[in-house]
C-alpha cells in the first residue's frame, strides 16, 4: 500500500526502499511491474474521473 500511495502523489514519491520492501515480501520483477502499472493506471483513471465532474441526468 505504501508503494501505491507513493506513486499516487504528485510528483510521485516512489523510492527504492518501496521496491525493496515489495521484494522482501517475495514479489519478483514482473510482479513489481504489475504493482506499478496497476497503481499508475487506477491513479490516472481516478484523476480523469475527478476532472469530468459530477454525473448529471439529461433533462
Amino acid at each position: 500500500m505504501a508503494a501505491a500511495a507513493a506513486l499516487a502523489q504528485t510528483p510521485p514519491r516512489l523510492t527504492p526502499a518501496h521496491l525493496e520492501a515489495l521484494q522482501d515480501e517475495g514479489l519478483d520483477p514482473l510482479e513489481l511491474a504489475d504493482v506499478i502499472h496497476g497503481s499508475a493506471f487506477f491513479n490516472w483513471a481516478n484523476r480523469l474521473m475527478l476532472s469530468l465532474g459530477e454525473p448529471e441526468q439529461p433533462a
